[in-house]
């Protein structure tokens, strides 16, 4: 990893935000669920739908980020992990 690529990571920021789902119904990484929601977003997305919609449109590019071993999540586990995490855990990696 360059001193560029490692500057943008978006690892370091959000490992702090517990993923609160229990291991065996893990099929995609927190890591990757947090990034393309945070990337959707900041382009204009607006819900769920949204994020999932954005990540299948580009997503050779986002897996220069982010792998998505098993694709693109559904919007239903996109809203559901969402909803899951802790506000204040995602607020202060966010911020940072």
């Amino acid at each position: 990893m360059t001193a560029a690529t490692s500057a943008l990571d978006f690892r370091p920021q959000f490992a702090s935000v517990a993923d609160p789902r229990i291991n065996r119904s893990k099929r995609h990484q927190l890591m990757d669920i947090l990034f393309i929601s945070v990337a959707a977003t900041l382009a204009g997305a607006d819900g769920p739908s949204d994020i999932a919609d954005f990540t299948r449109e580009k997503l050779a590019w986002r897996r220069r980020f982010v792998p998505l071993e098993h694709g693109v999540p559904s919007h239903d586990t996109i809203g559901r992990v969402l909803s899951l995490i802790r506000p204040a855990e995602f607020q202060k990696a966010f911020l940072d």
